[in-house]
């Protein structure tokens, strides 16, 4: 039976390259079967393997393609290698801001606003939200009536699950995008800690690990009673969501606080919020830290020789080319170098000398 040779061109796997190479075998098979161009039941056939093997084909270079770290187009899959690499790739990061809360008159008493206080822009529809972070104490007396504190652009959940002890609990958090390290976990055992993996957890230690999808969904996972204890009870989870670029606000827009409040007397106060600069992400995007991890791990030799090199290096180089040079004159003579000083070489196995190494280029800075 004739065939057509192996092909070795990979990337030509498209509908209509997989179409003309199977016309050609077919071809090579039945030379009477010419009429490639009518609506047949063989033609059908045809299109259907070609466009079978174009569906294929493609996912195989989508495969091959989210396999690299340099390549690599979706977020779980750079999440993936990532974690191979024992670095793991960080989520969200929500906004910060300073606000003054201040009051409208010097206060008899100390006034304290919670933390979790709502303060927002002064858009009806759509208003950017954020929260205060700890809470924020206002001294009797103090005049101006004001104090500095920092609000984040989240929100607080609280769900609540059944556990039974059972080994490998895992708990599905419904709110996204999550806050990294921002779950508080309360169990009748007590409160539970969040650790990056069970390697060094033993059979009584409260721990916990949290898994981000590349959707920014959490998902908490308990040990199996060798690693980590598994939880039992009602298990209470606390946690924020937040991030994205809606909280970089601008200056003064942040002048709505919601609630009522009180001093330590019970007299109602009025207060009023600013924020003299604008809200800011707390940390750099996720994508950068996993360069600087993926740097860290390089040696240091690769670094020195990536450094850019300022004019104390530029006018020692030519005493560090005499001194080489020096050096190897001491060796005896043997090879003549660019500089037309002698170099000896190594000698390989087999006879012959050892290739020169390539000269190195510096990059200057100015």
């Amino acid at each position: 039976m004739a065939t057509l040779p192996e092909s070795v061109d990979y990337t030509d796997k498209d509908f209509d390259a997989l179409r003309a190479r199977l016309i050609a075998l077919i071809k090579s098979v039945f030379p009477d079967w010419t009429d490639f161009d009518v609506a047949s039941f063989g033609n059908l056939l045809v299109e259907l393997y070609a466009y079978v093997g174009d569906v294929l084909t493609f996912y195989q270079d989508n495969l091959a393609r989210e396999s690299r770290l340099v390549t690599a187009t979706q977020r779980k899959s750079v999440m993936a290698l990532a974690k191979m690499l024992g670095y793991r790739l960080h989520g969200a990061q929500a906004a910060t801001a300073e606000v003054w809360l201040q009051l409208a008159r010097v206060p008899v008493a100390s006034v304290t606003i919670p933390a979790g206080t709502v303060l927002r822009t002064q858009e009806v529809t759509e208003p950017v939200r954020f929260q205060l972070l700890a809470p924020a104490v206002i001294a009797a007396a103090a005049d101006p009536p004001r104090v500095l504190a920092l609000v984040e652009n989240s929100k607080t959940h609280t769900q609540l699950f059944d556990a039974r002890g059972l080994a490998d609990l895992e708990l599905h958090l419904d709110f996204a995008p999550y806050l990294d390290d921002s779950a508080i976990v309360s169990t009748p055992q007590g409160a539970f800690t969040e650790v990056d993996s069970f390697l060094d957890s033993r059979p009584n230690d409260r721990h916990f690990v949290v898994a981000v999808d590349q959707n920014d969904r959490a998902t908490l996972r308990f040990g199996n009673g060798v690693s980590g204890m598994p939880p039992s009870g009602t298990v209470s989870v606390t946690y924020k969501t937040g991030g994205g670029s809606a909280g970089n606000v601008d200056a003064e827009r942040i002048a709505v606080i919601e609630g009522a409040f009180k001093d330590a007397y019970g007299n109602a106060v009025q207060v009023s919020v600013r924020n003299p600069a604008p809200g800011l992400r707390r940390s750099r995007p996720a994508e950068h830290r996993l360069g600087q991890a993926s740097r860290s791990r390089e040696p240091a030799r690769a670094h020195a020789d990536r450094r850019p090199r300022g004019l104390r290096d530029q006018r020692a180089q030519p005493h560090r080319r005499r001194a080489r040079a020096d050096a190897h004159l001491e060796r005896g003579p043997d090879h003549r170098g660019e500089h037309g000083h002698p170099l000896r070489h190594p000698a390989v196995p087999g006879g012959g000398r050892s290739p020169r190494p390539r000269s190195r280029t510096w990059c200057s800075s100015r």
